[in-house]
């Protein structure tokens, strides 16, 4: 078992033997106390209920030797806590880019950070600061205060003037977590850490991406046949309301988002899953269907020219699944959420890029997009043009207006050109204001 590490003091909770098994012997409502404090730290982020540090993370962290508490307030609560430990063995830390890269044993692994204010932050920086070894921090990328703390871990000030800038030699960023909830957990690593395999050095400058892996919204440099796009707008396969199939999904409001195939996994237009991205329990259920292969189905034929000039627009080695995609009018929305079980979608050569074409929209039809820093961008996609939106991250869209939204979505298979396309995409705007659809 991985021990706890040497930084602070045992934490201090009170003991009752007459706790339940789940609590260790620790007093729940002391418990209660530490979890308290995580809840008040993380207020205001995105969430799953796994994502939430609970009393019996504390009680088995507690166990492990793992919890470091700073000192009681005067309500008896810590005013900072970090679960860290000292890896006695290699562990393996995956990326959003399905890549993985490995802490070696004897890194320093802080998984959790809790602070009431800039004093208690700086109680943990001198805390993780005095280990002499490498050192890996997970923090939350929509939380600031997380993120501006781990940045001046292990600063240099090469001035040695107050208010220098900060050099070599501090962490940087290795690897991001996109969760279930959509929430994003940052991997920050000291200098005696080695880069990972999907990171790019030129000379001195360090970056954690490529370019087109730090893309979520963005419009795409193509010329679209805009004849084409006006003869499937018309087109009554596209326009039947009817026709389209509920897309059962938790992030979809009041079946409001639909859509058919033209090419999937099924011979039914109205089949519109991918099996290899399904739960557990659905595969579970459908084991005949996991080796299926893409495949058009009539609605393709249906569409005619039209559809094959836009397709033939895009530089891709070929396509996956091409759907129509309507969000409804009034308030149609996808909500927040992340598609993370897909594992052929990326911004790189052999992997699926998502294209959204609209066919039918308005300037009340927003999406909104978050990236790999916390930062949140917004765009309206317009009739004529192509947009590129990276499923993997964060993302969300309302239909505001008083129109349908219908969108030719067309999953490429990304080859060289697909990539250069993504490199040369104009980034959506970033949205400073505090709405979230």
């Amino acid at each position: 078992m991985e021990h706890g590490s040497s930084i602070g003091t045992p934490a201090g909770v009170e003991r009752d033997e007459s706790a339940p098994g789940w609590a260790s012997g620790y007093n729940v409502a002391d418990l209660g106390r530490i979890t308290t404090l995580f809840e008040r730290h993380d207020e205001g982020l995105v969430r799953g209920p796994f994502d939430r540090y609970s009393a019996h993370h504390a009680a088995t962290d507690l166990r492990n030797g793992w919890l470091k508490l700073g000192p009681r307030d005067d309500d008896g609560a810590p005013v900072w806590a970090c679960v860290v430990r000292e890896l006695n063995r290699s562990q393996p830390v995956r990326d959003f880019t399905g890549g993985r890269m490995t802490l070696s044993p004897g890194t320093l692994y802080c998984t959790r950070l809790a602070f009431t204010d800039e004093i208690a932050a700086v109680s943990i920086l001198g805390q993780l600061s005095a280990y002499n070894g490498p050192i890996a921090v997970e923090c939350w990328q929509e939380h600031p205060d997380e993120r501006a703390l781990v940045s001046r871990l292990r600063a240099i000030d090469v001035t040695g003037q107050p208010g220098g800038e900060r050099v070599d030699g501090g962490m940087r960023l290795a690897a991001v977590k996109v969760m279930a909830s959509s929430s994003m957990r940052g991997l920050w690593v000291s200098h005696d850490i080695d880069d990972p395999p999907w990171a790019r050095r030129v000379g001195e400058r360090y970056t954690p991406y490529p370019k087109q892996e730090l893309l979520g919204l963005a419009q795409l440099p193509l010329a679209l046949p805009q004849n084409a796009i006006l003869a499937l707008s018309s087109h009554p396969s596209v326009c039947d309301e009817s026709a389209y199939a509920v897309n059962h999904s938790s992030s979809g409001k009041d079946d409001t988002w639909t859509a058919l195939a033209l090419r999937g996994f099924y011979d039914e237009p109205g089949r519109i899953e991918k099996p290899s991205e399904m739960n557990r329990r659905w595969k579970s259920e459908h084991q005949k269907d996991l080796d299926r292969e893409p495949r058009d189905t009539h609605l393709r034929a249906t569409l005619g020219p039209a559809a094959e000039q836009i397709l033939a627009a895009l530089p891709c080695a070929g396509f996956e699944r091409i759907r129509l995609m309507r969000l409804a009018p009034g308030g149609g929305q996808v909500s927040r959420h992340a598609d993370i079980t897909d594992p052929d979608a990326g911004a790189s050569e052999g992997k699926v890029v998502s294209v959204h074409i609209p066919l039918i929209s308005n300037e009340h039809c927003v999406f909104q997009s978050w990236g790999l820093d916390g930062s949140r961008s917004t765009l309206v996609m317009k009739v004529g043009s192509a947009y590129y939106l990276d499923t993997r991250k964060p993302h969300a869209v309302v239909n505001g207006g008083n129109s349908e939204r219908i969108h030719l979505v067309v999953d490429c298979i990304a080859n060289a050109k697909t990539v250069e396309m993504l490199r040369n995409a104009t980034p959506a705007s970033l949205d400073e204001s505090n709405e979230m659809l």
